[in-house]
């Protein structure tokens, strides 16, 4: 199978900026070579969330979720339709790989994106689920690209 060299980022949920509390509520996975964006949001069970925020309103979460699926489905609509028109083919792939960066680039709002970090994957459908599973469910161990990619053991000297 092929595989291909992808990018994502955590989303955080962040309603309170002054004490740098966050809850991770999703993941972003960007494959440049097919120019795709795939997401997924914790939507139905954030019981979690209002429990470690106790004073916020529920509806504000969820109105940020909805907000922020509305614009990564734009996004994908954007990147399916494939509008962008440049005049060097080079271009267009600098100019999909700056909308994943615009998306995640730091903003003074609740919801917040971690670094972008790098993964292998032969199915990225699968790979969503399994980085949606580790940083947001908390039910997995972290996906590998690959095997080769763990850390290798240190040799005993002869």
């Amino acid at each position: 199978m092929t595989r291909f060299a992808c990018n994502y980022a955590i989303v955080r949920f962040m309603p309170y900026v002054e004490t740098g509390e966050f809850a991770n509520v999703g993941v972003l996975l960007w494959i440049p070579k097919q120019k795709t964006l795939l997401f997924r949001l914790l939507r139905r069970k954030y019981g979690r969330i209002t429990q470690f925020f106790e004073e916020l309103d529920k509806h504000v979460y969820l109105k940020a979720m909805a907000d922020l699926d509305a614009e990564l489905h734009r996004i994908q609509v954007l990147l399916q339709e494939d509008t962008v028109v440049t005049a060097n083919s080079n271009l267009e792939y600098g100019f999909h790989k700056g909308i994943f960066e615009e998306v995640i680039r730091p903003r003074e709002t609740i919801i917040r994106f971690s670094e972008q970090r790098a993964i292998l994957s032969e199915n990225p459908e699968a790979t969503v689920a399994a980085l949606f599973n580790y940083y947001v469910d908390h039910l997995t161990a972290p996906p590998q690209s690959t095997p080769q990619a763990q850390t290798p053991q240190p040799q005993p000297a002869p």
